[in-house]
């Protein structure tokens, strides 16, 4: 294995486990309240994989450079920290015209449901004909008529080089 290589899989491997010790206090908190019943259990379970689903699908129209697929996946009150809505709209429909393939990878994805909205983690492995990177993405979702729409994102590259 290369440098770069190793230095990916620590920084996963210590991803993981952050993201599993958060998952066994959730799962022992949520053992000993005993609050839930089975169906709301169940549901938020279904909830958890249409995230899941939603987050793949805004993935797969990214790497296929969909446009008006991967804008459909976000809200009108989405925010960047330096865009309006309008503006940032603007900014990806440019990005999507630029040649080349795009390669995007999603590690680690974890979800946390409260109310209507969904809390979203993973690591994000990413790669065009410009530019490659790699780091965690945070997104905010919220339920809206039944469909789950991106309200927020944060990446934050993670210190590997030439991913």
């Amino acid at each position: 294995m290369n440098k770069n290589t190793v230095i990916l899989v620590v920084i996963i491997a210590v991803f993981a486990m952050v993201h599993l010790i958060l998952a066994v206090d959730i799962s022992a908190a949520q053992t000993n309240a005993e609050k839930d019943s089975n169906a709301n259990k169940s549901s938020n379970i279904d909830e958890i994989d249409d995230v899941g689903a939603v987050i793949y699908a805004w993935a797969n129209a990214w790497k296929n450079k969909d446009t008006k697929s991967y804008l459909s996946f976000y809200s009108p009150s989405f925010h960047s920290k330096d865009l309006n809505y309008p503006s940032w709209i603007k900014r990806k429909t440019k990005l999507f015209q630029r040649t080349g393939a795009i390669s995007l990878e999603i590690f680690y994805l974890s979800v946390f449901i409260k109310n209507n909205y969904a809390h979203v983690s993973f690591i994000q492995k990413y790669k065009d004909t410009y530019h490659s990177d790699v780091g965690e993405k945070k997104m905010v979702l919220v339920n809206s008529q039944d469909t789950w729409k991106i309200t927020s994102e944060e990446w934050k590259p993670l210190a590997v080089e030439n991913p």
